[in-house]
């Protein structure tokens, strides 16, 4: 099977453990960025040791996923929730949070808060999703 075509999970697991692995890292920085101190922020000012050492994780993970091409279900949903997360950067903790642990259910509950372009990703993640046998 060509390596670009959408694999069942058991069959494109180690194809897409790079991508999963990325995902996992992107989400613990940007978790503990979220519970630093704010005097600690870049917004305060300058950024700490800690903030830059989590930005060049963050960028690593990013860098693997916007590399990687996706043969899973799985893979395709971790590449495109960090996309999000990066598209709508959103101070509300709740949405940063619903999209940083994968949230479908809470932004399918906003409904027309979000803008179409959005809502037409998470609607591409509900089909992936539906695939994987997560629905």
């Amino acid at each position: 099977m060509d390596m670009t075509q959408l694999q069942p999970p058991a069959a494109g697991a180690t194809a897409d453990a790079a991508i999963l692995a990325a995902r996992e890292r992107h989400r613990a920085a940007y978790a503990a960025m979220a519970s630093l101190d704010p005097i600690q922020r870049f917004d305060a000012g300058s950024a700490s040791t800690e903030e830059l050492r989590l930005l060049r994780q963050i960028n690593e993970a990013e860098e693997i996923l916007a590399a990687s091409v996706a043969t899973t279900p799985s893979g395709i949903q971790a590449q495109f929730w960090a996309g999000l997360f990066r598209t709508l950067e959103c101070a509300e903790a709740d949405k940063g949070r619903a999209l940083l642990f994968g949230d479908l259910e809470y932004l399918e509950g906003l409904g027309n808060e979000l803008d179409w372009n959005i809502r037409l990703m998470i609607a591409g993640l509900r089909s992936l999703r539906a695939i994987d046998g997560e629905v």
